[in-house]
């Protein structure tokens, strides 16, 4: 018989081997007749003594890892009832990490069109894994679906600089998939949507890719995430449905959902930001309904408001991820010197100003709102008679004829006015003008000469030559499209200047007869023009990027490009005017748009339009029914 001392031994000896094994130490002699008692066995004619059991832990397969050797330790059942620590190794290039084996194959680095077999077909994706990864510790994972694109990479398509830049600063592993595509119009497209059956294939694509991945990085399980830009909000939209969905956050941009018939209510975070002039806006609102049938809390959602078109910025990548993964939003902010609130009795954003010939000023906004501002500055709300032709769509643009004939546009969206403003009546939206295809023209921007009316807006144009009453079409030629617009403006209707995408600046004189302008340096969007004087205007866009023009619009120099997206501007006279846009951005000129200072406001809302007082202050209005005061002399 061995000693208790030697037999400990043994056990240490068999729990630092690979092999699960019992050890029996025996010793012969009369046969036992006794019952069985703890660590024996008895068998006529035989005497086995079965090693104590020496349980070091409680649940079957909870495994964790030595920190001092690396050494993987599994929990298993060597005997009924009997559970010890067994040694197991990792397999090669594979660590111990938190009781899991993990994968070290995957190295750092940019790798573009990688193949990827999924159901018979080649997939392709884009991979940056950052320098500073390394498989000794989870790492949080991106996923970025890119929107409509051509070949050869549509994933490196749309907001690829920042989003990989972003992965350097914050650390999260970024991964780019390729959606399927066909034969459009004699070119090949991808789209997330593209055929019958899409977004449940990409689903299952995505889905395996990521399991993919996770064989070959420390990929974090409780820290993966997903988002679209344009059809690809769709196809998150799609993963937010999924029962199995991998993924904790969900990021919607220039977009929603148009084939998901609802989701579930899970713990999630979920970002958003469609700009109010995107024609996806419809897709984002869609979206908001089947996650307010689920009953989504507002704590768990971040909406970046914006007043642009159609597109992912670089900018939007750090708040994105810092809200998926933290759930941080950025500061509110305080309102800087020479500003001040005004109560505007709304919490929709307001998006365009007008003038009225009473001296008053018009806001239009979100969900079809209408508020005016008396002389005093007192704001109250505008109510609309008649149906309109859409509930909950928004106003982007209002204008006022010289005869006090009033019109608003935006989102299908026509209201009209016949006495300087006063009073408000819903019209019939303005049909498909060209081609069909939303059953209507989804206008953004309108202007008012004294003879008049021009709306632009996604793939179509219209004029009125009767006060609004009726519109024909009006083609704007923006790279093979009727039009592509996001304001328009005119100067006593002698010159008309239209602004959009593609850094599209278009003019035209009395006749309407638009052609585009020479615009230097080129920015994907511009969002405003004004007039300063006589021949003299200033148009505003995307990177605090300003535009001056002294040839009445036939051609625009770029005079500032730093800072936030500019969505409007105004002058008071020759001199002095006021651009303003994203995170309370202001910038403020005193020379006629030669150069500009930064007055912004200090809150972290955006501004939608700007319009001078004849007192020499300004008024701003924007997210959230946002109303502001600006002096300059308070400077």
């Amino acid at each position: 018989m061995r000693s208790d001392s030697q037999l400990q031994g043994l056990a240490s000896w068999a729990m630092g081997t690979l092999a699960v094994v019992v050890l029996l130490a025996s010793a012969c002699g009369g046969a036992s007749t006794g019952p069985k008692d703890s660590g024996t066995d008895s068998r006529p004619g035989d005497c086995c003594v079965v090693l104590p059991c020496t349980s070091n832990c409680d649940v079957v397969g909870e495994s964790t890892c030595d920190l001092a050797t690396g050494a993987r330790w599994v929990c298993t059942e060597i005997r009924p009832q009997c559970l010890v620590r067994v040694q197991q190794s990792c397999p090669t290039d594979s660590v111990c990490l938190e009781g899991r084996c993990v994968s070290c194959e995957g190295t750092v680095g940019t790798f573009r069109d990688q193949p990827f077999p999924f159901e018979s077909e080649d997939r392709r994706y884009y991979l940056h894994v950052p320098d500073d990864y390394s498989c000794t510790e989870p790492w949080p994972l991106l996923v970025d679906l890119h929107g409509t694109a051509s070949p050869p990479w549509p994933e490196e398509a749309y907001g690829l600089d920042g989003a990989r830049d972003t992965a350097d600063a914050s650390g999260y592993v970024l991964l780019r998939p390729r959606s399927r595509s066909s034969m459009e119009g004699g070119a090949e497209i991808f789209r997330w949507d593209q055929n019958v059956g899409d977004p449940e294939t990409n689903r299952r694509f995505v889905n395996a890719l990521v399991e993919d991945l996770g064989q070959r990085y420390n990929i974090d399980p409780q820290r993966r995430y997903i988002m679209g830009f344009s059809s690809g909000t769709n196809q998150t939209a799609m993963s937010l449905a999924d029962s199995d969905s991998p993924f904790s956050g969900y990021g919607f941009v220039g977009g929603g959902s148009w084939t998901v018939p609802d989701v579930p209510l899970r713990p999630a975070r979920l970002y958003f930001n469609t700009g109010y002039r995107d024609y996806m806006r419809l897709m984002h609102d869609e979206l908001l309904l089947l996650l307010e049938d689920a009953g989504y809390a507002g704590s768990d959602m971040f909406f970046r408001e914006t007043d642009a078109g159609h597109e992912l910025y670089d900018w939007m990548y750090p708040e994105l991820f810092a809200f998926l993964d933290r759930g941080l939003r950025p500061a509110a902010g305080d309102l800087a010197s020479g500003w001040s609130e005004e109560i505007s009795n709304t919490g929709e954003a307001l998006l365009a100003l007008s003038i009225l010939p009473s001296g008053e000023l018009l806001a239009v906004g979100s969900e079809g709102v209408l508020v005016r501002r008396d002389t005093g500055g007192v704001w109250e709300p505008v109510v609309v008679s008649g149906l309109p032709a859409f509930q909950g769509r928004d106003l982007t643009a209002v204008c006022v004829t010289g005869d006090g004939t009033g019109i608003a546009v935006g989102g299908g969206l026509v209201v009209r006015s016949q006495d300087g403003g006063q009073t408000w009546s819903h019209r019939p939206a303005v049909p498909d003008l060209g081609d069909p295809l939303f059953g209507f023209s989804y206008l953004n921007g309108v202007a008012c000469g004294p003879v008049d009316i021009v709306a632009i807006g996604y793939w179509s144009g219209a004029v009125s030559h009767d006060g609004g009453l009726t519109f024909g079409d009006l083609t704007f030629d923006n790279l093979g499209y009727r039009a592509q617009g996001a304001a328009i403006e005119t100067l006593d209707g002698s010159t008309w200047l239209a602004v959009g995408y593609w850094g599209y600046v278009a003019r035209a004189s009395v006749d309407l007869t638009f052609a585009t302008a020479s615009l230097v340096p080129h920015a994907d969007w511009v969002n405003d023009v004004a007039p300063v004087t006589l021949g003299v205007w200033i148009a505003v866009g995307e990177a605090g990027n300003i535009w001056r023009s002294t040839d009445d619009g036939l051609s625009f120099q770029g005079v500032s490009a730093a800072g936030p997206d500019l969505y409007a501007v105004s002058f008071l006279d020759a001199q002095t005017g006021l651009a303003v846009g994203r995170h309370g951005a202001a910038l403020l000129t005193q020379d006629g748009g030669l150069t500009w200072v930064d007055v912004s406001t200090g809150l972290d809302l955006f501004c939608g339009d700007v319009q001078w007082l004849m007192d020499g202050t300004a008024v701003v209005v924007g997210e959230a029914g946002l109303a502001l005061r600006f002096d300059p002399s308070a400077l």
